[in-house]
């Protein structure tokens, strides 16, 4: 049974990158990938509840990934 990060790595994966990766890209890409998934799922468990509405802290996350996308554009990141 393929997961749900399974599914959303192969998407972002077909998105970004071509399909000829090497076997060693495919791994460190894929590391990388779960690796965030794994700390954002950190992060989120270590937000007090009472501190902040589920809402603000997806919409305060959302931002900071749409800041680093506009880096990336900019090359800056």
């Amino acid at each position: 049974m393929e997961g749900m990060l399974e599914r959303e790595w192969q998407t972002f994966k077909a998105a970004c990158f071509p399909p000829n990766l090497s076997k060693q890209q495919n791994i460190d890409l894929k590391r990388t990938f779960f690796g965030g998934a794994a700390g954002l799922i950190n992060a989120l468990t270590k937000v007090p509840i009472e501190s902040m509405d589920t809402s603000d802290l997806l919409s305060l996350l959302q931002t900071e990934l749409l800041m680093f996308n506009e880096d990336v554009k900019a090359g800056r990141a």
